[in-house]
């Protein structure tokens, strides 16, 4: 269950490479369930952040979460944490506001899920997301769900977000946004996961 906070803190660098930024509980319990009225919040309450930032989100295995055998969350949900995760990090950096003025839209294209160890009914944890490469037209995100009591990794999820209607690359477009900001090299995981994607395709061309 994602928690739609308002206060913030830096996680120190013993945690991080980057300076990350932490959403913490909310005292408020209707928070508990994301809604349009909080999104737009997030707009115009929240600090900006860099492009390439990990930012921290947190929440807490629910009864709503739930498999059917009810003992741990159910494996969609995981994807629907995730997203609201991207909502944070598109808000805070500007690159919704600057999409949107451009008429673009952007929608999923693919994701990678591994789960390493299911969450169980009352966990709490955290989900770090960061974006980790991008290319013409997708921005790929790495999201990890984590264990708040001993910061054992749970879950990796690897995103893709394509973009639909824009007219210069990805990073002409970062370019404007950070005029200093570099392309960051592409991990092991990450460009095996492509290489998979690329595979499948030229496939399902063939059969076409």
């Amino acid at each position: 269950m994602f928690f739609i906070l308002h206060n913030f803190e830096e996680v120190t660098k013993k945690d991080v490479e980057l300076p990350a930024v932490v959403v913490g509980p909310s005292n408020d319990e209707q928070s508990l369930d994301f809604n349009f009225q909080e999104f737009r919040k997030l707009q115009y309450s929240e600090p900006n952040i860099p492009v390439i930032h990990l930012l921290y989100t947190s929440g807490v295995c629910t009864t709503q979460d739930l498999d059917v055998i009810m003992s741990h969350m159910n494996n969609a949900r995981y994807l629907r944490e995730i997203d609201f995760s991207r909502f944070h990090y598109f808000i805070r950096t500007k690159v919704y506001s600057s999409l949107k003025k451009m008429g673009v839209k952007s929608v999923l294209g693919a994701s990678c899920t591994r789960y390493r160890r299911s969450i169980p009914f009352f966990m709490m944890y955290k989900i770090t997301t960061k974006l980790i490469y991008w290319d013409e037209k997708s921005f790929y995100f790495e999201h990890k769900f984590i264990n708040v009591r001993d910061n054992f990794i749970h879950t990796i999820i690897l995103s893709k977000q394509t973009t639909i209607g824009m007219k210069m690359s990805l990073n002409e477009f970062l370019k404007e946004l950070e005029p200093e900001i570099c392309l960051p090299e592409i991990n092991d995981d990450l460009r095996l996961w492509l290489e998979s994607m690329q595979y499948s395709s030229q496939k399902l061309k063939k059969k076409d």
